[in-house]
């Protein structure tokens, strides 16, 4: 089958290469364009699933993420009360949540707290990390920041407010 410029656009065009790699693939395909097209798509699978020539599964790259998630997956963020725990969840769930809903995990930080419930991260090796003192501290200095905040913001506003409450001096017609 002869291979023209029409068929070259064809394949090339549906699926975005080269002049050079449509018209290989009609010659690999005998001309047969629908052949060509389909022998571009496996190509362009295959690479797309291997990184720096070898597949991305066993890649450096992906077994290191997996030990991660691995390991965030034993994590755990655990919420409790008075010595009962209320709730307990892997961390990785946490930073998916936070990154997916961050003024859900403000709340649920602000609720926690505010309900005196104890937050302990418990890592990988099952040592427990208290984290309400650090909740706390960043707590106090953003209710203090929040503070001053507000006093500037008021203290602006009394400000704008007496200069509007002032008489405006108007030039009378003996000063003109």
């Amino acid at each position: 089958m002869e291979i023209t410029l029409e068929n070259i656009e064809l394949v090339k065009d549906r699926t975005g290469c080269t002049y050079a790699e449509a018209k290989a693939a009609l010659e690999e395909a005998e001309g047969s364009v629908v052949d060509a097209i389909i022998a571009i798509e496996e190509k362009s699978n295959a690479d797309h699933d291997r990184v720096d020539g070898g597949s991305l599964k066993d890649s450096p790259l992906f077994a290191k993420m997996k030990e991660i998630v691995e390991k965030g997956n034993i994590s755990r963020i655990i919420i409790s009360k008075n010595d009962k725990k209320v709730v307990s969840f892997p961390v990785t769930v946490g930073v998916i949540g936070t990154v997916l809903v961050p003024w859900g995990a403000v709340l649920g930080m602000v609720a926690a707290m505010g309900t005196q419930c104890s937050i302990d991260f418990v890592d990988d090796k099952g040592r427990v990390i208290d984290i309400d003192g650090k909740v706390i501290d960043v707590y106090d200095k953003a209710k203090k920041v929040g503070n001053t905040v507000k006093g500037l913001i008021k203290d602006n506003a009394d400000a704008d407010k007496s200069k509007e409450d002032e008489p405006e001096r108007g030039l009378k017609d003996d000063e003109l």
